[in-house]
């Protein structure tokens, strides 16, 4: 991790319009090195800077967490007991930053590219994360309705999205899915319970995080 990293994160972190706790600092360094590192070999993401890294990743992964939080108290589900999958999981965006930053809960992250898996396994091993499950395969062969949250970013449009997560949600479970704006207006207004919308510093691109029932 680079000495300004730290600085950089609680700098742009301090110009969002949703809350982020400073403190994620230090993890989200130790994972932004391996993002780094694995990057060179493998295209997981694309890089430019430190500034980019946080602004339209780490970010835009952590404006997801207010808004589950809020879900699970109004389903009445303790940090302790959230089951929660990320499917396409990737470099990790959202499913690992999620994880880093709610450690009480189960986190499920399933990928079908090998190699983008296995920089998941080595993350989270790096990273020490023991409640973080790592699964090489595609979402359709998971239990049906098992978690109390599901969650994408950057997977595929939302109706291709929306047709892997439903099943994945229990009964009184949600999707929460990060969107654009023009993505979220393209729902049907019904399948949509709630958005967060925001900015991300440097950038005036509207984005929302949408939290749809099963």
């Amino acid at each position: 991790m680079t000495s300004s990293f730290p600085t950089q994160f609680r700098h742009l972190a301090a110009e969002c319009p949703f809350d982020v706790d400073p403190t994620l600092a230090g993890s989200l360094g130790a994972y932004r090195d391996l993002l780094v590192e694995w990057n060179s070999r493998i295209n997981l993401i694309r890089f430019t800077d430190d500034t980019h890294l946080i602004a339209r990743h780490l970010l835009d992964s952590l404006a997801g967490v207010g808004v589950i939080d809020e879900e699970l108290a109004r389903m009445g589900v303790a940090a302790a007991d959230v089951r929660l999958l990320d499917i396409g999981s990737g470099a990790g965006l959202p499913g690992l930053v999620l994880a880093i930053a709610r450690p009480a809960w189960r986190v499920t992250l399933v990928e079908s590219v090998g190699k983008k898996t296995s920089f998941l396994h080595s993350a989270r091993r790096a990273l020490a994360l023991e409640n973080v499950e790592v699964v090489n395969g595609r979402v359709e062969t998971l239990p049906p309705s098992s978690f109390d949250v599901v969650t994408g970013r950057a997977v595929a449009k939302p109706p291709a999205f929306l047709e892997l997560a439903r099943p994945m949600a229990r009964p009184e479970g949600r999707v929460v899915a990060w969107l654009s704006a023009e993505d979220a207006a393209a729902l049907p207004p019904h399948a949509i319970e709630r958005t967060l919308d925001y900015t991300l510093p440097g950038d005036d691109v509207r984005r929302c995080v949408a939290v749809i029932r099963p």
